[in-house]
């Protein structure tokens, strides 16, 4: 997502709708910085998302054009179904045919739109994905890899360790075991 807004996202505080929750969620921030309350944290790290979820809203807001990537597919209904679907379902055993046939559009269709607005094919995004979920399953649980591997849509250890390696750069014992 961060890769599809700009480097630098400006607030107005003149602009009412901005103003209407920048400050008091800003405020909110100060008075739980100070306090130093058990929570603390949780509730910073909480308002952090909340601050970049508005400030995303705003910038949508502005009409500024986005670059390719996921959140440019979202203003195209067709492709934001089939993201949807990947990212809820991405253990599922996807194919261009079967996307296209859940959404309700042709197979071009789908692969063309995506292609332009994400930035990449279907089924690439797909196992990018997949590889960014197995990442996170990697480093915060205790599963084995090829639990993972089968938990993000993988029958074989082997299949899944290649893709993980050709995607992220690193097979999966590495993220199990970072470096000391």
């Amino acid at each position: 997502m961060l890769s599809a807004l700009p480097a630098l996202v400006h607030l107005r505080a003149d602009d009412r709708d901005v103003a209407s929750w920048l400050e008091p969620t800003l405020r909110f921030i100060g008075v739980e910085m100070e306090s130093r309350l058990h929570g603390s944290r949780s509730v910073l790290n909480r308002l952090a998302d909340i601050l970049f979820i508005q400030a995303v809203r705003a910038f949508l807001s502005t009409g500024e054009p986005i670059h390719a990537g996921w959140l440019k597919g979202l203003s195209d209904g067709h492709v934001a179904r089939s993201l949807a679907l990947m990212h809820e379902h991405y253990a599922k055993p996807w194919t261009l045919t079967l996307l296209a046939r859940e959404i309700g559009t042709s197979r071009t269709v789908l692969a063309s739109r995506f292609r332009a607005l994400v930035g990449a094919a279907p089924i690439a995004y797909l196992t990018r994905w997949r590889m960014l979920r197995a990442d996170k399953l990697l480093r915060e649980s205790r599963a084995g890899v090829g639990e993972v591997a089968e938990k993000v849509g993988y029958t074989s250890e082997a299949a899944f360790a290649k893709a993980f390696k050709r995607t992220l750069g690193r097979t999966p014992g590495k993220v199990r075991r970072p470096p000391q």
